[in-house]
């Protein structure tokens, strides 16, 4: 099925573990694929065997009511005086290391996202008290409580049993700084009080310490500790007021449809991304 493999460049240092596998398919392949894809999909959906926790790749679903569903959860705890602590989990090379296929999912292949779906869909049988929120591999373990301890301990608890369930399905946590990571959410008050009780807050995973920011971006969107999204909202204002400043200097010498196809297709995006109407 697949013609050719092309090594593509991901992040960090170029070495062989940085790179990307895509896989380049024959025309006639993609075309079969998208039939079989249809099949599996419609009777995947219609059956609901699919988890609800799951946002990625389904028809209907999308990044902006995985970070609705997310918000919505925290804002109703603030509303009634809660905290709730969010562990943003980033798997290490989740599509190439899947065990149900002996190479990984090939990227590139049309079947590729749904297989790893597939792949993933039981994880949330091995919580038992936290809640699951998936993009494909981009995964939110969360709960809410009055007080921190509890919070921690329910935390931690789900997290040994979902880094098992990893480990068991040959995925691996990357527990680098920026990759996974907690945040505590509250309203500003309760922030305040518990950052000056000085409490030492340890979410661990396999006895290794997660990592605690002030925000985090949950599929393209910055969410601080009390939801104000100021820092979101300042980088959208930056990113842009730079693509319109580069518009504006050639507007001159464009149509007014070009200018306007320019503005759908490159500024919009940016200031629409997660708006739900």
């Amino acid at each position: 099925m697949c013609k050719d493999c092309v090594p593509l460049y991901k992040s960090g240092e170029k070495s062989q573990l940085n790179y990307r596998p895509i896989s380049i398919l024959p025309a006639f392949s993609k075309v079969i694929e998208r039939l079989i894809y249809r099949q599996l999909h419609k009777y995947l959906e219609d059956n609901k065997f699919l988890s609800p926790a799951q946002f990625g790749f389904r028809s209907g679903r999308c990044t902006s009511q995985a970070v609705l569903r997310l918000t919505e959860h925290i804002r109703k705890n603030m509303d009634i005086g809660n905290l709730t602590g969010a562990v943003y989990v980033d798997l290490r090379k989740a599509f190439d290391t899947v065990e149900a296929v002996t190479c990984g999912v090939l990227q590139g292949l049309i079947l590729g996202p749904l297989m790893f779906v597939v792949s993933i869909n039981d994880l949330d049988i091995a919580l038992k008290n936290t809640k699951l929120i998936l993009y494909a591999d981009d995964t939110v373990v969360y709960y809410s409580g009055k007080m921190s301890e509890e919070i921690i301990k329910i935390l931690n608890d789900d997290l040994q049993e979902l880094d098992k369930w990893f480990k068991k399905n040959n995925l691996v946590i990357n527990m680098k700084k920026g990759k996974t990571e907690f945040v505590l959410y509250g309203t500003a008050k309760r922030i305040v009080i518990q950052q000056s009780s000085g409490e030492q807050i340890n979410v661990t995973i396999c006895g290794e310490n997660v990592n605690q920011s002030a925000s985090y971006d949950y599929l393209g969107v910055t969410l601080d500790s009390k939801l104000t999204f100021t820092e979101y909202l300042q980088k959208l204002y930056k990113k842009g007021s730079m693509r319109l400043k580069l518009l504006s200097t050639v507007c001159e010498s464009i149509s007014p449809y070009v200018a306007e196809t320019i503005y759908h297709a490159m500024i919009e995006p940016v200031l629409m991304h997660c708006v739900v109407t």
